[in-house]
């Protein structure tokens, strides 16, 4: 089985061998925010969503492009194992922000840079 994924009237990826789980929002809200209060933005989001979830293999045929001034920092996994293994390097130190890098983030990449050789490549996630 497969599934057309559409985005702006267009076939962008195909889901194959699609599996549909009960998407059990209470249980997924408390897990990832740790509470279950509809006042916070993301978690009454969720519950207005649907109640199943899809998941499956993906291929994607032609990447989206947000037109943000961020597209050619925005790469996929494939894309940063290769360019990981370009560098030659041998540990990977990551971490995935919502929003602007602070004082704790500023001080990890600074002890990073002092104990490690450092590389930092900038990769936006929508959410």
């Amino acid at each position: 089985e497969e599934i057309a994924l559409w985005y702006n009237s267009k076939p962008i990826a195909i889901l194959r061998n699609p599996s549909f789980y009960p998407h059990r929002k209470e249980e997924r809200v408390c897990r990832q925010f740790g509470t279950s209060h509809s006042n916070h933005p993301y978690i009454k989001t969720i519950y207005e969503s649907g109640d199943w979830l899809v998941g499956g293999n993906l291929d994607v045929i032609e990447r989206i492009l947000w037109n943000d001034g961020l597209d050619d920092i925005r790469f996929t996994p494939n894309e940063l194992r290769a360019k990981w293994r370009e560098m030659k390097a041998d540990a990977i130190f990551a971490f995935q922000l919502r929003n602007p890098i602070h004082n704790g983030h500023a001080l990890l990449m600074q002890v990073c840079t002092m104990t490690y050789l450092l590389f930092i490549i900038l990769n936006v996630l929508n959410n």
